[in-house]
């Protein structure tokens, strides 16, 4: 993987972990920069975002 697709997955796990419907799941602004700072590896993924019961398709 080049280091341009590492950073932008990076980003991507970030921007889910701060979307996270519960702000208690949201990370801190401290812990968003560690985790901007450390390695894509290190960062597990979040859960989705946002809790649905059920997925309609119309």
């Amino acid at each position: 993987m080049g280091d341009d697709e590492e950073i932008a997955e990076k980003l991507i796990v970030v921007a889910l972990w701060c979307i996270q419907w519960n702000p208690k799941d949201r990370p801190t602004m401290t812990k968003v920069v560690q985790m901007l700072l450390g390695e894509l590896q290190d960062l597990g993924m979040p859960p989705r975002p946002f809790a649905t019961s059920s997925i309609s398709e119309d």
